[in-house]
């Protein structure tokens, strides 16, 4: 499961259950960040939902390991803050990065 179905079920269903913290080497540090491009209403959230799964912010690659820990904990603020359209939005960018990663189409 890609984290943009975590992302989707953000805005659809609670989600599962944690898994333990994992750190891995952050995308690039040189350049931006793809959370950057993703609606402001997210970003609080999914700085807080990350820093909960034990993942650095800047490490999208930790994020789609620990898509379940980063749902739950992002789920309600996202609700809270962001549109439906936002959601899909953030749901669709979160697919298109772990789709990369697992591809190696992004160097980690």
């Amino acid at each position: 499961m890609k984290l943009t179905a975590v992302l989707v079920a953000i805005c659809a269903a609670a989600a599962s259950a944690a898994v333990a913290p994992v750190r891995s080497t952050p995308l690039n540090p040189h350049t931006s960040h793809p959370f950057d491009r993703y609606p402001g209403c997210s970003v609080d959230c999914l700085k807080s939902s990350f820093d909960e799964a034990g993942c650095a912010y800047s490490d999208s690659r930790c994020g789609c390991i620990h898509k379940r820990v980063i749902t739950k904990r992002s789920k309600p603020c996202l609700w809270a803050r962001c549109t439906m359209d936002e959601c899909i939005k953030i749901k669709n960018m979160a697919m298109e990065t772990c789709d990369r990663i697992e591809k190696g189409l992004v160097k980690i």
